[in-house]
C-alpha cells in the first residue's frame, strides 16, 4: 500500500514552517520574497515552479547580490542507476509522489536532487545559494558533479564573501536514513 511505501511524517510540515518563520524573523527574508509549500501544496509541479522565470530565475526579483535558501523536509531516497553499480540518483518525494502497485515509488514522480541543484546553479542569478535537505539519503546532494573546485582556503579573506557560492547541508549521508522526531516530538533532530 502507499502508506507502507511512503509513511506519513510527523514533523516535516512543522519543520518547514519553523525554518520559514526563522528566515523571516531573524535573517531579513520577507514574506513577499519567500515561498512556503506545505502538505498537498508541496507537489512536484509547485516545487519545480519555484525555479522558473516567475520566481528564482526572474532577474527582476532575484539579483546577483541576493542569497537564496532552499529547504526541504520530507521523504528522500536513492535509486541505483543502470549505468554503473554503486552510482545512485538522489530523490526527494513531493506530496504527490506516486506509488506503483507491486513496484514501489514511481521514480519519475519524485524530484531528482541533482536536477534541483542544476536548476538553482544555472538559472538563479543569486550570488549565494544554500540547499538544506532534511530527508533520508539527502547526502546524495554532495554526489552531484561540480563544474569547478572550491579549493582550500585556510585564512579569512573578505573577497570570499563576495564570490558566488553554492552550499548544501544534509540531514543524512547518502546511504543513511534520517530521523523524523526529536525527543520533544515537534521537530526532526536535524531541524531542531
Amino acid at each position: 500500500s502507499d502508506a507502507v511505501e511512503v509513511p506519513p511524517l510527523g514533523t516535516a510540515e512543522h519543520d518547514a514552517q519553523a525554518i520559514y518563520d526563522a528566515l523571516i524573523t531573524n535573517y531579513g527574508f520577507t514574506k513577499e520574497s519567500s515561498r512556503l509549500l506545505l502538505g498537498p501544496n508541496a507537489t512536484r509541479h509547485h516545487i519545480r515552479e519555484l525555479f522558473c522565470e516567475s520566481f528564482l530565475s526572474d532577474r527582476s526579483q532575484v539579483s546577483p547580490e541576493d542569497c537564496v535558501v532552499f529547504f526541504f523536509a520530507g521523504h528522500g531516497n536513492r535509486r541505483e542507476t543502470v549505468a554503473r553499480k554503486e552510482d545512485y540518483v538522489g530523490l526527494i518525494y513531493p506530496a504527490d509522489v506516486r506509488v506503483l502497485p507491486g513496484k514501489g515509488v514511481d521514480t519519475i514522480s519524485c524530484l531528482h536532487i541533482s536536477e534541483l541543484v542544476e536548476l538553482l546553479s544555472t538559472l538563479c542569478p543569486a550570488q549565494h545559494k544554500l540547499v538544506v535537505l532534511d530527508s533520508c539519503h539527502s547526502g546524495e546532494v554532495f554526489q552531484t558533479k561540480s563544474r569547478r573546485s572550491a579549493g582550500v582556503n585556510r585564512e579569512f579573506r573578505l573577497p570570499l564573501f563576495k564570490a558566488p557560492s553554492f552550499q548544501a547541508i544534509a540531514a543524512a549521508r547518502s546511504a543513511q536514513q534520517a530521523a523524523d522526531r526529536d525527543p520533544t516530538g515537534d521537530h526532526s533532530p536535524f531541524t531542531r
